[in-house]
């Protein structure tokens, strides 16, 4: 045979080994690109909410129903001494049952009191968490909010907790 035949041959052979590098390089490709979307999918679910709430504290109230229309459940509203009070003003909408409250305040002897619930059972809801809705707190018997704070804590499908609002007397 004549060198020419034999570097034809060769020159088939190359073509293959090209086209299966290729074919290769594009499948490898392929699987590291599609393992990382798939790494990253469950951090874009869930995104926290962009929400947007105002709080309003008072530590000189007379009567929470004259001045604020409210009236506490477990005692006279000429009883309380301080409110706290947070408004939701807008932004994304929100499953009420995944969004928490977190609330401390100062006892008379110093303890520390403190309430967390979520913002179902504040608006007494199973749906979406409402634009325009006040929630009340109340501080009576020397109980104070003046060294206390508020979390209010979104709660994602994988049980990653993101804080939306926080406020701190």
């Amino acid at each position: 045979m004549s060198q020419e035949s034999l570097t034809e041959t060769n020159r088939g052979v190359s073509k293959v080994v090209g086209v299966v590098t290729l074919v290769a390089i594009v499948l490898l490709l392929a699987t590291v690109f599609g393992a990382t979307l798939t790494g990253f999918t469950d951090q874009l679910e869930d995104p926290a909410p962009q929400i947007a709430f105002e709080f309003e504290y008072d530590d000189d109230v007379e009567n929470s129903m004259d001045e604020y229309g409210v009236e506490p459940e477990s005692t006279d509203p000429a009883n309380v001494d301080e409110i706290l009070i947070i408004n939701h003003r807008g932004g994304s909408r929100v499953n009420a049952s995944k969004m928490y409250i977190h609330v401390s305040a100062e006892a008379s002897d110093g303890s520390e009191l403190e309430w967390q619930g979520t913002w179902a059972e504040v608006e007494q809801t199973d749906r979406i968490a409402a634009v325009g809705n006040s929630f009340y707190f109340f501080a009576w018997g020397g109980a104070t909010f003046e060294r206390g704070e508020v979390q209010i804590i979104w709660r994602s499908e994988d049980s990653t907790d993101s804080v939306l609002a926080e406020w701190e007397g």
